[in-house]
C-alpha cells in the first residue's frame, strides 16, 4: 500500500537525483578545465606576472581564477607553493578565497542554478571579492615565509613533500607522483581531472541528500520559521555550507533548492562554503601560521554574514527577489 511515508521517501529520491543530475555536467568540466589548466599553467608562471604594489597584488590574486580556476580542496597546496616561491601574501591569500568562485565554471554553474537571475548571481561575486579582498589586506603585511607554517605535510599524498594537489610533479616518495611524468599530457589530464571529479562528486552526494532529506522531512514550520527570520537564515545556511563542504561548482544547485530561505541567505551559503568548510579548516591550521589560520577562520565568517544581513534590508524575505 502507497503510504504517505512512501511518497516522501520517493519525492526524497527523486529531488536529491534532480540537483545530482543538474549539477554534475559542471562538476566535470571544472574537473577537466582544472586539469587542463594545472598541467598547463604552473604557479611559478603565475608569479612572473604578479604586480609589486600591495592592491596591485591583491587585484590580481582576486582574479587569478579566471585563469587558474580550482577547487576549494585543491587551491590550498597552489597557495602553499605560491608562497614558497615568493608571490606576496596579499594575492595568495586573496586567490585562495576568491579563486575558488571567480573563475568561467562557477559563474556559469551559479547562472545556470538560479536559473539567470543577476541578483544572486552578482551577490555571490561582489560578497566573495569584498570578502577575499578585505582578508587579504589584513594578511598582506606578513612576509610570505612567515605565513607558512614550515615545510609541514602538503595536503595530497601525505608524503610530507609539498607538490601540488594534483600530484604532478615528482618527489622521490615512491607515492606514484613520479609516474605522472612519465604519461603524456592528455593521459596526465585524464587522470588528474577523472581524480578530481570521483573526489568531490561524493561531496555533492552528500549535498543533494542532505539538501532532499531537509525539503522532504523537515516539517514547513521549522522552514517557515527560518526562513521569516533573516538572522537565524543567514546563520542557518552559512553553517551548512561549513557543514556540507560541497564543490563551488555545484554547490549553487543545492543552495537553490532551499527556494524558500531569503535569498541574501541563499548567497551567503554559496559564499562561506568555498571559503571554510570542514574540507579547508585542517589544511589551514596545517598549512599556515596559526595567526594567519585563525584570521582566515574567523574574519570570512564574519564578513560574509555582515553582508549578508546587510544586504537582506534592502528586499522582502522569504525566497528569490
Amino acid at each position: 500500500m502507497f503510504t504517505a511515508v512512501s511518497f516522501d521517501i520517493v519525492l526524497f529520491c527523486a529531488q536529491a537525483a534532480a540537483i545530482v543530475l543538474e549539477a554534475m555536467p559542471f562538476l566535470l568540466a571544472g574537473s577537466i578545465l582544472g586539469a587542463c589548466v594545472d598541467v598547463w599553467l604552473t604557479p611559478e608562471r603565475v608569479a612572473k606576472y604578479v604586480p609589486s604594489s600591495r592592491a596591485g597584488s591583491i587585484c590580481a590574486g582576486l582574479f587569478a581564477g579566471v585563469l587558474l580556476p580550482t577547487c576549494e580542496c585543491g587551491v590550498v597546496p597552489v597557495v602553499r607553493r605560491l608562497l614558497a616561491r615568493g608571490v606576496p601574501s596579499g594575492a595568495a591569500f586573496a586567490y585562495l578565497l576568491a579563486g575558488p568562485v571567480v573563475n568561467p565554471v562557477v559563474i556559469a554553474s551559479t547562472w545556470f542554478a538560479f536559473k539567470g537571475d543577476p541578483t544572486l548571481l552578482a551577490a555571490r561575486l561582489g560578497m566573495t571579492l569584498v570578502t577575499a579582498g578585505c582578508t587579504a589586506a589584513v594578511l598582506a603585511g606578513i612576509p610570505s615565509v612567515v605565513a607558512l607554517r614550515g615545510t609541514g605535510q602538503a595536503a595530497g599524498c601525505g608524503c610530507g613533500h609539498d607538490h601540488d594537489h594534483n600530484h604532478n610533479g615528482g618527489c622521490g616518495c615512491g607515492c606514484d607522483v613520479n609516474d605522472a611524468e612519465s604519461l603524456p599530457m592528455w593521459a596526465r589530464i585524464a587522470r588528474t581531472a577523472s581524480r578530481e571529479f570521483i573526489a568531490m562528486s561524493q561531496f555533492l552526494v552528500l549535498g543533494a541528500l542532505a539538501a532532499a532529506a531537509f525539503r522532504s522531512f523537515v516539517p514547513g514550520s521549522v522552514v517557515q520559521s527560518l526562513s521569516d527570520n533573516l538572522p537565524l537564515a543567514v546563520l542557518g545556511m552559512m553553517g551548512l555550507a561549513v557543514l556540507l563542504s560541497i564543490c563551488s561548482e555545484a554547490d549553487a544547485f543545492v543552495a537553490a533548492s532551499f527556494s524558500a530561505f531569503p535569498w541574501p541567505a541563499l548567497a551567503a551559503f554559496t559564499v562561506i562554503g568555498p571559503m571554510l568548510d570542514l574540507k579547508l579548516l585542517p589544511m589551514f591550521w596545517a598549512s599556515f601560521h596559526p595567526r594567519v589560520a585563525t584570521v582566515l577562520t574567523i574574519l570570512p565568517f564574519l564578513l560574509v554574514a555582515v553582508m549578508a544581513l546587510a544586504l537582506g534590508q534592502f528586499v522582502p524575505l522569504g525566497g528569490q527577489p
